[in-house]
């Protein structure tokens, strides 16, 4: 075996994927008109690193710490466009001052949190590394660049609307154990958490991530099965009388959700569930399965940032 065969086997972990399959894996980044070129043609290397991932996972993290350098460049063009007369500061006073301006659809919280780890990474105390698990984490960088150059009156509004949705939701009690009916579909979700509300359409789009109850048989300890996750989009809600109507996107069938409690056919099933759940130690080992749903969000973004 040459050096060039030898360094080009798949890692033990992809053995058995074929380099096609991993690479399918990678999301595909996509700029808005406006990102600056420099920003574009750092992705072209970072796209590479994550392809050489298949080889050495080790790639994946130096692709991730690529795109957290890009992050702060591309800020600081931004910011330019703002203050052309200033210095730049650093990363952190650059999330500061354009979150004042609106620029991001990303929480204050979400972007220290990159801030938090492009510091980890670029000053590391030992040798670490993350591999695969951060495989998606460039795509949500590029995301975030994306967020710079959309229109901000309609970051706005879906602000506010978001805002108004979740405390008539939180008002009426539809957070968590809803009864949800369409056609023929009736289905109990554990939660329900909207996701995004995409106001480019008209009428606007909202996006709830739901989870039906879950089974949980078995020992506490024991690993624990991922609840399957769904999208449900529709759009016209209206909340009265703690109810919620609208209209579903994709079958335009008319939507009811309301409290698992209030349905006297699927009541006693529910007080079963909830009793076994209720008495669980292990409760937030399927709550973090609910939060991270790649699977979901990721396309969901992509397609409002192509529009």
């Amino acid at each position: 075996m040459n050096d060039l065969t030898k360094q080009l086997q798949p890692h033990p972990l992809y053995r058995e994927k074929t380099f096609q399959s991993y690479c399918d894996k990678i999301q595909k980044f996509h700029f808005r008109d406006g990102v600056p070129e420099d920003v574009i043609k750092n992705f072209e290397v970072i796209e590479k690193l994550l392809i050489h991932g298949y080889f050495e996972p080790k790639f994946i993290d130096v692709a991730y710490v690529k795109s957290l350098h890009t992050l702060e460049m591309a800020m600081s063009f931004k910011y330019k466009e703002f203050f052309p007369n200033n210095r730049v500061p650093g990363f952190k006073k650059l999330i500061e001052l354009l979150s004042k301006k609106h620029v991001f659809d990303s929480s204050r919280a979400a972007l220290l949190n990159e801030e938090t780890l492009r510091n980890i990474y670029s000053h590391p105390k030992w040798h670490s590394f993350a591999g695969t698990f951060n495989l998606h984490a460039p795509e949500y960088i590029n995301r975030l660049i994306n967020e710079m150059y959309d229109d901000i009156p309609l970051r706005l509004e879906r602000e506010r609307l978001s805002k108004e949705f979740n405390i008539q939701q939180e008002q009426s009690n539809l957070k968590e154990f809803l009864f949800y009916e369409s056609g023929n579909e009736k289905i109990i979700f554990y939660s329900a958490v909207l996701q995004f509300i995409n106001n480019k359409y008209s009428p606007h789009v909202y996006t709830l991530v739901c989870c039906p109850l879950f089974n949980f048989e078995g020992e506490e300890g024991e690993s624990i099965e991922r609840p399957v996750i769904s999208a449900i989009q529709f759009i016209n809600p209206l909340f009265k009388n703690n109810i919620l109507t609208a209209i579903n996107w994709t079958t335009k069938q008319n939507v009811i959700m309301y409290h698992v409690r209030s349905n006297e056919e699927f009541k006693d099933y529910f007080e079963k569930w909830y009793k076994q759940w209720d008495g669980r130690q292990n409760q937030f080992h399927y709550k973090l399965t609910i939060r991270n749903n790649p699977e979901i969000i990721i396309p969901l973004f992509q397609e409002f940032q192509k529009m």
